[in-house]
């Protein structure tokens, strides 16, 4: 994965200043309380997932406790799906030091071998599953204790969700070492590897010169979009219903991916002499013909899709005369590791503000400084012709507890 990100200006404590100190990590005293992620049953899908540990994060933090997992726990196969690979092939000789490092100082995580030591070391210990961790909220009264004491908010929540999915992505796995299972770990750029090549996906074009992208050039040249499409037996519906009343947004646009919807934003994103993406005439701007072939719905477009109103979906968008030759499809309803590197590393990324699994790559395209992330849109009353969407929230509305209601 070859992404610019800029590290912070201060180093932020991973475990959610639990000790209520940002700053002054040296005076960082752990409570004797701990919080136990173990239990090898997942809730939900990907990003259900990621919000379960995060969640967890944020009872610690609450509760005033430590995190620890056991090494075949739900937490420990979430956090290797996308990265954290042991370089040494797990034994009972092997007592992974290197590796509880990695955890302990980067995520705020203990590696809990025994029982005895847990016993001997803390007062309390409370165990929590997927599920529990999934939903819990901090409750109101913590809130106000938390801006009380530490002028804590939304923003600062953000801020740590960023820093975590940092993290975690710049600890990929390359297939060169292993998981807690013994099993090699999947190089999560396989599947990009697969449809470009092995090559750079930096995206800089170092000869000064764009051609248009092709497959079979290499990767320095292509650019792609990647569309997330989820219905959810319905789901997905009631949803947008309560997402377009807090954020503004249209409640069918990001279910149904119409072309019309695709098109209005692949259309006005230009790619310039040097294959950067330009907007050519601002958001839901009218569109012309002018440098119509090197506009990113020239280029590859990636569905993933659950497959349940193809009809809808996948027909009309491979009937479209554009988008049809130069889209394709994968049907799934779980994204392994694989797919979410492709989607987070995407030129574009269009995805469903209703799903879970949309809202963790949007939030870590925004935490790895990715641009061109399309959820919120809506449809003017008025079509001159031209481009009938526009987008009507910005970035940070993926983080904001207020319009998500829950899903984050």
């Amino acid at each position: 994965v070859n992404v610019n990100i800029i590290p912070n200006q201060e180093i932020i404590h991973i475990n959610q200043n639990i000790n209520g100190n940002l700053d002054n990590q040296n005076d960082y005293k752990p409570p004797r309380k701990l919080l136990l992620l173990n239990g090898n049953i997942f809730w939900g899908n990907t990003g259900n997932r990621v919000n379960s540990l995060l969640h967890a994060y944020a009872f610690a933090r609450d509760n005033q406790m430590e995190i620890g997992i056991t090494k075949h726990s739900w937490a420990m196969d979430l956090l290797q799906s996308i990265g954290i690979e042991d370089e040494f092939f797990p034994s009972r000789e092997y007592d992974h030091e290197m590796w509880k490092d990695i955890l302990h100082s980067e995520f705020g995580l203990q590696i809990m071998k025994n029982h005895t030591y847990m016993v001997q070391t803390y007062e309390e210990v409370h165990h929590m599953s997927a599920h529990d961790a999934y939903y819990y909220q901090t409750s109101p009264e913590d809130l106000k204790r938390l801006k009380k004491e530490t002028g804590w908010d939304w923003n600062d929540t953000m801020e740590f969700h960023k820093e975590f999915l940092r993290r975690w992505f710049v600890r990929h796995a390359t297939g060169g070492g292993y998981i807690h299972s013994g099993f090699r770990a999947r190089d999560v750029c396989d599947l990009i590897y697969s449809l470009f090549g092995r090559q750079s996906v930096s995206g800089e074009d170092k000869s000064g010169e764009y051609d248009g992208g092709s497959l079979g050039n290499s990767m320095d040249h292509i650019k792609y979009t990647v569309i997330h499409s989820r219905y959810m037996e319905g789901k997905a519906g009631y949803r947008m219903r309560k997402l377009a009343r807090t954020s503004k947004c249209d409640r069918l646009g990001a279910i149904h991916m119409s072309p019309e919807y695709v098109r209005s934003i692949l259309e006005n994103l230009v790619l310039d002499g040097r294959g950067n993406i330009v907007h050519k005439d601002g958001q839901g701007g009218k569109n012309n013909n002018s440098n119509m072939n090197n506009n990113m719905l020239h280029q590859p477009i990636i569905l993933f899709s659950d497959g349940q109103i193809p009809e809808i979906v996948e027909q009309n968008l491979l009937n479209d005369p554009i988008i049809g030759p130069n889209l394709i499809i994968f049907t799934k309803e779980l994204l392994d590791g694989a797919d979410i590197a492709l989607s987070v590393l995407a030129d574009v990324f269009i995805g469903n503000p209703a799903s879970v699994t949309s809202g963790f790559i949007a939030r870590s395209r925004i935490s790895l400084g990715m641009e061109q992330n399309y959820l919120w849109r809506k449809k003017r009353k008025e079509d001159f012709g031209g481009s009938s969407w526009f987008s009507v929230c910005n970035d940070e509305c993926i983080f904001k507890p207020k319009i998500m209601e829950g899903l984050i």
